[in-house]
């Protein structure tokens, strides 16, 4: 069996001839930026390291609700950058979004209709998490976690790190303008 080598593009004159004409510049800078943008997509998407759903991402948000905006208004204005709606947000909420503090604490904001609704999924969240207390401190699953209410803006809030470092979390926590 005889192995046959192709001649070099420069012996086809009709394939040199194709890539100087406007379609073929055409078409190889459409190639050259396909995948250029395919690259930056796989970069982004290699970029994180398999941590908590809640990466330090920001979304921009279309076709907000009252809610919404609403809820928006209440986050800090320092952190509202980087929300995003919420990934797995609490049950029975009119709006949440998750957010990040400088990529390490992450946040959730949970917005109810009612103080009644709040008070009933701030129970079923010291229930989950065997907690009492009006903000419940507790590591769970290796995240150092703070929950929190707002009743007079009927918010329940979260913020976590994806480590055990509870006193960390309390001094990022004390920080963070949590009245918005």
């Amino acid at each position: 069996m005889r192995l046959t080598i192709p001649p070099a593009p420069r012996d086809h004159p009709e394939a040199t001839k194709f890539l100087k004409s406007t379609p073929g510049i055409l078409t190889a800078v459409a190639t050259f930026l396909a995948a250029v943008t395919g690259l930056i997509a796989a970069l982004t998407q290699l970029r994180g390291n398999g941590d908590h759903a809640a990466a330090a991402t920001t979304t921009v948000i279309e076709a907000q609700s009252a809610a919404d905006r609403e809820l928006l208004s209440d986050i800090p204005a320092s952190i509202r950058p980087s929300c995003g709606k919420a990934v797995d947000p609490e049950e029975g909420n009119a709006a949440a979004f998750n957010c990040s503090y400088r990529d390490v604490v992450h946040l959730q904001y949970n917005l109810y209709a009612s103080a009644t609704e709040l008070r009933r999924a701030f129970a079923d969240v010291q229930k989950r998490y065997g907690a009492t207390g009006n903000v419940l401190r507790f590591v769970d699953h290796g995240s150092a976690s703070i929950v929190w209410t707002d009743e007079k803006r009927a918010l329940l809030a979260f913020a976590w790190r994806n480590d055990r470092d509870q006193q960390a979390l309390d001094d990022a926590w004390s920080v963070i303008d949590r009245a918005g």
